[in-house]
């Protein structure tokens, strides 16, 4: 004022400002998920945030001195849903400022049902696929993967989805499946196994050959899953073994020692219903072979009989070649023998050579050189006199 020194003073003017929150009134965390998510306000002096209402376990709130504050945290398994809380900022000027704030917590689908179901060929199966809660809702479940033929996959629209069909014929085995499952905003997936069992069936021939003295071997063949196991009853040939795979599958084989026709039984089983017989024969063919002495006597005029016999399967027909005394006959009798008889004729006597030959189509002819000696009482034939006259 022109009086001395000017005098100054530092002077503040505070401008109070009522409190506003100006971050967004809704907030997405997800279960299992760190998040966060931070609340902003204006006004002077700095307000204080205060929240009420439930919070999802795991999720805490800081308010701070600088006019924010802080939801964060990871919400708890099962927390999914939404919390309305309400957020409100003061600091002494004006009215309290209010926000309705809602927190959505998300969780993830997944499916709860088994990984592995178990139908059965022309069985009507059904599996129900299931899932938990989820926020949002579940909006679709799939599968991938080849079905056996006569099963299908179809979602319910509720969360589900239904496995469901009659296998057909042959489809028996196991399907790796991946199912999915999303609710829009996010998707899972299980990998999952569908066994169809299928009840045993033999697929191979219900006969078989072997020859005599040669190797050979038949493999027994059967469908069904899981594979079955194959077993035999019944008497083989000397020389002819059985043994099972374990894989449905079976090996007759050997050499045999003896011909014939073996009737067997096999049985195929997977523990799913009843066994499976089947009626099997094995035929072992052999070839011809003369079994009877290579010679034998009749005797003139006195009935005589003699039986040739033989080895062979099928049974062997016989044959003779070359000249018999007058009197005896050759006959094949048809079930692998033939009769030689009759009664020699006077004056037959002597020896009878000739070939006897069985045939049965299986290798050569068995040949045999027989001899039939015919045996006659002695006779004079010189005249019962003579004349000498002396010298």
């Amino acid at each position: 004022n022109g009086r001395a020194v000017p005098v100054s003073q530092a002077f503040t003017l505070t401008v109070n400002q009522a409190p506003a929150i100006t971050s967004n009134a809704t907030a997405t965390l997800r279960v299992g998920v760190p998040g966060t998510f931070t609340f902003t306000t204006t006004g002077f002096p700095a307000a204080t945030l205060a929240l009420a209402g439930a919070l999802p376990t795991g999720v805490t709130f800081t308010a701070d001195s600088d006019g924010t504050g802080m939801l964060s945290g990871a919400p708890d398994a099962g927390t999914a849903g939404t919390y309305p809380l309400t957020v409100t900022a003061s600091n002494g000027v004006g009215v309290t400022a209010t926000q309705n704030f809602v927190i959505t917590v998300q969780d993830g689908p997944i499916i709860t049902s088994a990984a592995a179901a178990t139908f059965v060929v022309g069985q009507q199966g059904t599996f129900s696929v299931t899932t938990g809660s989820s926020t949002p809702a579940v909006t679709n479940l799939t599968s991938t993967g080849t079905l056996p033929a006569g099963v299908t996959f179809v979602y319910q629209g509720n969360g589900t989805a239904t496995l469901a069909g009659t296998p057909g014929a042959g489809s028996g085995g196991t399907y790796p499946l991946v199912l999915a499952v999303t609710n829009g905003v996010d998707t899972s997936t299980q990998n999952f196994t569908l066994t169809v069992q299928q009840a045993p069936a033999f697929t191979s021939a219900a006969a078989t050959t072997l020859v005599q003295g040669v190797p050979g071997s038949f493999v027994v063949t059967s469908t069904g899953f899981p594979a079955s196991t194959v077993s035999l009853t019944g008497t083989l040939p000397t020389g002819v073994t059985f043994t099972p795979h374990g894989n449905g599958s079976a090996l007759l084989a050997g050499t045999p020692l003896v011909g014939g026709s073996f009737s067997l039984t096999l049985q195929a089983s997977n523990g799913v219903g009843a066994p499976v017989t089947q009626a099997f024969t094995l035929t072992v063919n052999a070839s011809p072979a003369i079994t009877s002495p290579a010679s034998t006597s009749f005797t003139t005029n006195v009935a005589g009989a003699f039986a040739v016999t033989t080895s062979a399967y099928p049974l062997a027909s016989i044959s003779l070649t070359g000249a018999l005394p007058s009197g005896v006959t050759f006959v094949n009798n048809g079930n692998g023998t033939a009769t030689l008889a009759g009664t020699p004729a006077a004056g037959t006597g002597g020896t009878y050579a000739v070939t006897l030959s069985a045939s049965n189509g299986i290798g050569s002819p068995a040949i045999q050189a027989f001899t039939l000696t015919v045996r006659q009482a002695p006779a004079i034939t010189s005249a019962a006199s003579a004349s000498f006259n002396e010298i």
